[in-house]
């Protein structure tokens, strides 16, 4: 069992980093999402990390400032900012 943490508050830098973090995720399950774009992925995890999952390096290469999906969808993080706003939070 995990603990309970809806009564933490959180700093501003974890906030911001939990936000950059979402967003990543965001990016990557849409990035590997696209046919064309997971191959890449694919190729660079064998290339540089080994066996590391084509999920995980989208995340590390959102992070690097990379966007493989901005070029081919003009994914905008703009709105995916603002329409998480509107999304409810799981309650457990």
């Amino acid at each position: 069992m995990s603990p309970d943490m809806s009564r933490v508050k959180w700093s501003p830098a974890q906030v911001a980093h939990r936000e950059r973090m979402a967003e990543a995720i965001a990016y990557a399950k849409a990035a590997v999402a696209d046919p064309q774009i997971r191959r890449i992925y694919e190729q660079m995890s064998i290339e540089r990390k080994g066996n590391k999952r084509p999920c995980d390096m989208a995340v590390s290469d959102y992070f690097d400032g990379n966007n493989l999906l901005g070029d081919k969808f003009h994914w905008d993080i703009e709105w995916w900012r603002e329409t998480k706003k509107y999304r409810k939070k799981k309650k457990r």
